[in-house]
């Protein structure tokens, strides 16, 4: 899921724009914004790709909004063609023409996945929103990720370091497209795991390795429904 923040002073312009992305297969609206400054603020505790942003806006305008987002990528929407070198400046993701068409409008999120996808098989890392705000986590620090009994929304990532990270309000699938294909793998509809950290599957369990702080075992069940899949992403 393409999680998304759209940002206009035109309420209905703003409004048409949600309702495309709600058209779009694997896109998520997560806040809509008509005024930057509010924006900027609540910005921080915000869980998103990629920011939509209008360029022609009173008080602040986009370009400036996106000097501000400190690189979070971002794709620029506007009625003038002029901003557009501005934009690219600015290393913008796309440049979209208003009236947006959906066809455009999902070309332009197709570059944002694309660009995330690049990013996180390059840099090895993941960025999360857990209890502490957003979090950037090494993807070789992961051992296992598991749904707790209260409030199954969240996760708890279990990392090498023996620190547990409260993931906040995402999917065991969505934080699955987000982690190195052939790295993880889910034993179950609870948890999923990192096959480095797997020491063996036997008996409907999958077993991990020893933790390497306090030489604890950890053993997850091997669901009947996930146990082709699973053993395939095994056996590379």
């Amino acid at each position: 899921m393409l999680r998304c923040i759209l940002l206009d002073d035109d309420l209905n312009g703003l409004e048409y724009l949600r309702l495309l992305c709600d058209r779009i297969a694997g896109v998520q609206v997560v806040r809509c914004f008509n005024d930057p400054l509010r924006f900027l603020n609540e910005e921080p505790a915000l869980d998103y790709d990629v920011a939509l942003l209008d360029i022609d806006m009173p008080g602040l305008n986009g370009l400036q909004v996106a000097e501000r987002l400190q690189g979070r990528p971002v794709i620029f929407t506007t009625a003038h063609e002029r901003f557009a070198a501005d934009a690219f400046d600015r290393e913008a993701l796309d440049f979209i023409r208003k009236p947006i068409t959906r066809e455009r409008l999902e070309r332009g999120l197709v570059k944002a996945r694309e660009h995330l996808e690049h990013q996180t098989r390059s840099s090895g890392t993941i960025t999360v929103m857990t209890d502490r705000g957003r979090t950037l986590v090494r993807t070789t620090d992961i051992r296992w990720v598991t749904t707790p009994e209260q409030e199954k929304r969240d996760k708890l990532m279990h990392l090498s370091t023996g620190l547990v990270l409260r993931l906040k309000t995402i999917s065991l699938d969505q934080l699955l497209s987000l982690l190195p294909p052939h790295g993880f793998a889910r034993p179950n509809r609870s948890d999923i795991v990192a096959l480095n950290a797997v020491q063996l599957v036997a008996g409907g369990e999958v077993r991990l390795k020893p933790d390497p702080k306090d030489g604890t075992v950890e053993k997850r069940p091997l669901g009947a429904a996930y146990r082709d899949a699973f053993m395939a992403v095994m056996q590379g």
